[in-house]
């Protein structure tokens, strides 16, 4: 492969992986080691580490979540189930409620600080 590949590659698929390719035809094609290229392909790393961090970092809060939203139909199944008067169900299906739409609430401000996490990251990189 030859340098105009591997810096194609790694600008039109960014990974990893393709960057390593660079490195390696970089280092055969001799670039002095005080070159700055290096610093901009080592900035490049940390975005692309950063980006896949912040990435996984979005799944798992989703997914979290999506499971406390979940726990709501457990609430209220639960509270149905229960054999007490109307009243007594209503009060325990409010208290379930508002317990539980808190958490949901606090798992969506976790999604939305990985969006502000990953801001950051992109304003680094311009």
């Amino acid at each position: 492969m030859e340098i105009r590949d591997a810096l194609k590659n790694v600008l039109t698929a960014p990974e990893v992986k393709g960057l390593w390719a660079l490195r390696a035809e970089l280092l055969e094609a001799g670039l002095p080691d005080d070159s700055r290229v290096w610093s901009l392909v080592d900035e490049f790393q940390k975005f692309l580490d950063d980006l896949a961090t912040s990435s996984t970092s979005r799944e798992h809060s989703e997914l979290a979540s999506l499971l406390d939203i979940s726990a709501l139909g457990g609430v209220v199944l639960e509270n149905v189930l229960e054999k007490e008067g109307a009243e007594e169900l209503g009060l325990r299906l409010l208290a379930g409620l508002v317990s539980e739409g808190l958490m949901v609430a606090a798992t969506r401000q976790h999604v939305k600080a990985w969006g502000a996490e990953l801001d950051a990251v992109y304003r680094r990189s311009a």
